[in-house]
């Protein structure tokens, strides 16, 4: 959520990494805590220009996975599953007024797509997470047509990339 770094460096914790974990920052937050310097990481060649939408970035997907292709496939197979249900749960508690489900789901659904490096559809959930969590229960449904829009284009990538 956002803030939460902030309030976890401030009640004294050293660092923070965010879920899901990427396995560089963590090898670089270790490294700078147990060296007692910061790894820096330079851009990458062919780094996309900011402001560009990418709705499945394979490379960040394996890495997560330590480029493991057999789970990248089951974690695939499980979020499509398991995504189409709960945005219809979603929408289903966003109409019953049913803010604490409904916070919940947008926030399963956000760490499903952050595993997937889905950045867009995560980011599109998190918006939904922090409505639902200040009471714009309208608001975020009126959200959710994007949220369907970007698990289809993600599923599209997937399928694109040879993974569906």
């Amino acid at each position: 959520m956002t803030g939460d770094r902030d309030k976890c460096l401030q009640a004294g914790m050293n660092d923070y990494l965010a879920k899901p974990v990427d396995v560089g920052q963590l090898a670089d937050v270790l490294r700078k805590w147990v060296t007692g310097r910061c790894a820096k990481q330079g851009s990458a060649a062919g780094e996309l220009p900011a402001g560009t939408e990418v709705v499945f970035d394979q490379e960040k997907f394996l890495a997560r996975l330590m480029g493991d292709k057999s789970l990248a496939a089951k974690v695939v197979a499980g979020f499509l599953g398991d995504a189409p249900r709960q945005l219809l749960s979603l929408k289903i508690k966003l109409e019953a007024g049913d803010a604490e489900c409904a916070k919940l789901l947008a926030h399963t659904i956000k760490g499903g797509a952050a595993t997937m490096a889905a950045d867009v559809l995560q980011a599109v959930c998190m918006e939904v997470q922090e409505t639902v969590a200040v009471g714009e229960l309208a608001r975020a449904s009126k959200l959710l047509p994007q949220m369907e829009r970007q698990f289809e284009l993600l599923k599209a990538a997937l399928e694109e990339w040879g993974w569906v």
